[in-house]
């Protein structure tokens, strides 16, 4: 059997013609063009992909600042610049995947990062993902972060002509609202939407004009916890009807 089919992946229970017709409906009828999946990926990928960033992965601290203003055009700073710069001049503080340890290339971690990537780079993950959303997908940039109590990242809107989709996938455990980072999407027309990052939840959502997000602080009370997420960003375009078709599981 293929490596890179979705159920090799993805949890039984969003594979049948039925969620994933439903899943279809929630974004579609979405003020937000928002839907989320928990208990996304199977158990035993899960388990893997935490050792990415528990051991596995090296991450960097990044500072980013905004020029003029503008949240489109972003400048990676100093520690030293961050702190003296204007709260509203401040967008992104965190640690970003850098590369793997090299003395953790062939763990488990690391492999398992390697072939989730080309699962959701592969034609049947690109087409599972676009029966979702009603798109004609294509290969996603992934990031890896870690943010940790006082990381934030400023209300922007990531609509650009190369991205058609985003995504988000949480596997830090053991989140409680009191440790603030939601994922909160604001909209001119609608109230807004705040997600937690709950472990094993997969969310796609569709940038345009009309649409920000940020992603809420994180608290005192996280002391000792860390958000771990997986941010996709694919390019784009609405599928026609019946063109976007996935193999049934297991073919």
């Amino acid at each position: 059997m293929p490596l890179q089919t979705p159920d090799r992946w993805i949890s039984p229970q969003h594979l049948s013609a039925e969620a994933i017709r439903h899943a279809a409906v929630q974004f579609s009828q979405s003020p937000h063009q928002t839907v989320w999946l928990d208990d996304f990926l199977l158990p035993q990928r899960v388990l893997a992909l935490r050792a990415l960033f528990a051991s596995d992965g090296d991450f960097k601290e990044i500072y980013e600042l905004t020029t003029d203003g503008k949240k489109d055009r972003l400048r990676r700073v100093s520690a030293e610049e961050w702190q003296q710069a204007a709260p509203d001049e401040r967008f992104d503080h965190g640690l970003r995947l850098d590369g793997l340890r090299p003395e953790a290339r062939m763990n488990p971690g690391s492999l398992t990062y390697a072939l989730f990537r080309n699962f959701i780079q592969s034609s049947a993950g690109l087409a599972y993902l676009g029966q979702l959303v009603g798109m004609d997908l294509g290969a996603p940039r992934m990031l890896p972060r870690i943010m940790r109590p006082g990381d934030a990242i400023a209300r922007h809107n990531d609509c650009l002509p190369t991205r058609g989709l985003c995504a988000l996938f949480y596997l830090c455990e053991g989140w409680h609202p009191s440790f603030g980072g939601r994922f909160r999407q604001y909209h001119t027309d609608h109230p807004p939407q705040g997600l937690d990052p709950l472990p094993n939840r997969f969310v796609l959502f569709r940038p345009h004009g009309q649409a920000q997000h940020d992603v809420e602080p994180l608290t005192e009370a996280a002391a000792g916890w860390q958000r771990w997420s997986i941010t996709l960003w694919f390019s784009g375009v609405p599928a026609p009807i019946g063109q976007i078709d996935v193999d049934a599981p297991g073919e």
